[in-house]
């Protein structure tokens, strides 16, 4: 396979879309919880280790301008060669199940235990009780006025009286609201279309939570669900859909949410993508539909042997305000309900995939449609 690989070449739009998706996690540096700085220094230890230049690891331009200058040769073909049938460093490992390991490590611990508990003195037991003893009570006594008064503190006058908001600009275009955010983004582009859903209320809205689960799963009209997900992979950081909450004045309101980001260079593949979704989407396939309704069943068991409490909260907390009625609606127990009776039901799942289709046809509309950008200005 290899050698069949290097022999014919490995396809340039593979290598496009892989250089495009390394690209945009590099620019991204979304770490989640992990401070930025953290993973830098992990990122640089290698070349410390090895006597490179450590802040060569951080260099994103150049290096990506390198690699892209490589496209068209056979720079690829022949790294694949070297690194694995060309490479003289090796090594095969063979891995036998042995199906006695556990138990045998297990009597070895508890021997090795008793062995020691029995070399002990009774001295030396009460040495060890003892000292467990101070080192609880020490763990839980209250700690000394001193030692709290060494604690650094923020007093009032170090808080300021305002808060920070971020920097948004509210403009319209024709009849569509438009919200900017200009944020450093290293050259990435964040867009979110929403929806507003105000008009649909019980069942409706789980039609909502089926619309957002299924629209990327069926074909448009240009290409199949296959084609779509790797022109999205090829192009785009990610493109997804998903209802939301929020509120418009003062009244909580569902949403259907299309998020996209991508590269700035990639801004024209960002807007054919999301239009292609939202004005070509063909959902006209109830065995694909139903096959998104048992996963939504799925996981909705899941979550109720996994966190029933907050199953139960949602659902409390439907009978008090406008947003936990639509909550459970689109994700509580009422919508785990319904789904229920949908699953495994030809004639129903026919009439669902009809009423989403639908569905997508009244939602996509410039007057119930608002924009949120996030980019680089």
């Amino acid at each position: 396979m290899i050698v069949q690989t290097v022999n014919e070449g490995i396809e340039k739009n593979k290598i496009i879309s892989t250089l495009n998706s390394i690209e945009f996690k590099m620019r991204e540096r979304d770490y989640g919880t992990l401070p930025t700085g953290i993973v830098f220094a992990m990122t640089m230890y290698g070349a410390w280790m090895y006597c490179d230049t450590p802040e060569n690891t951080l260099l994103l331009e150049e290096v990506i301008a390198s690699v892209k200058n490589k496209i068209d040769s056979d720079c690829f073909e022949k790294a694949l060669m070297s690194m694995t049938l060309g490479s003289k460093h090796s090594a095969k490992v063979i891995m036998l199940p042995d199906k006695t390991l556990g138990e045998r490590n297990a009597k070895e611990e508890s021997d090795r235990l008793a062995e020691t508990l029995a070399a002990m003195s009774e001295e030396k037991l009460k040495q060890i009780c003892d000292e467990e003893a101070a080192l609880r009570s020490w763990q839980q006594a209250e700690p000394e006025e001193e030692a709290l008064e060494s604690l650094p503190k923020l007093s009032l006058s170090d808080i300021p009286e305002k808060s920070q908001r971020p920097f948004a600009t509210v403009s319209e275009r024709e009849g569509v609201k438009i919200i900017g955010c200009p944020v450093k983004t290293n050259g990435i582009i964040y867009l979110s279309l929403l929806f507003d859903a105000s008009d649909l209320a019980g069942e409706e809205l789980i039609k909502l939570s089926m619309l957002s689960s299924a629209l990327l799963n069926f074909p448009t009209k240009k290409q199949d669900a296959l084609s779509l997900q790797n022109d999205i992979k090829a192009n785009l950081g990610s493109l997804f859909a998903s209802f939301a909450i929020g509120t418009r004045d003062g009244v909580a309101t569902p949403y259907l949410k299309i998020g996209a980001k991508a590269l700035a260079s990639k801004t024209e593949d960002l807007l054919r993508l999301v239009s292609e979704l939202l004005l070509t989407s063909k959902i006209d396939n109830p065995t694909e539909l139903g096959n998104i309704v048992a996963q939504a069943k799925s996981q909705m068991e899941d979550m109720m042997v996994m966190s029933g409490e907050s199953v139960a909260l949602s659902r409390a907390q439907a009978s008090r305000n406008e947003a936990g009625a639509i909550s459970e609606y689109l994700s509580g127990y009422e919508a785990y309900r319904v789904i229920s009776e949908m699953h495994n039901d030809d004639e129903k799942i026919e009439t669902l995939t009809e009423e989403v289709a639908s569905l997508l046809t009244k939602l996509i509309d410039r007057n119930r449609l608002t924009i949120s950008v996030a980019r680089e200005v």
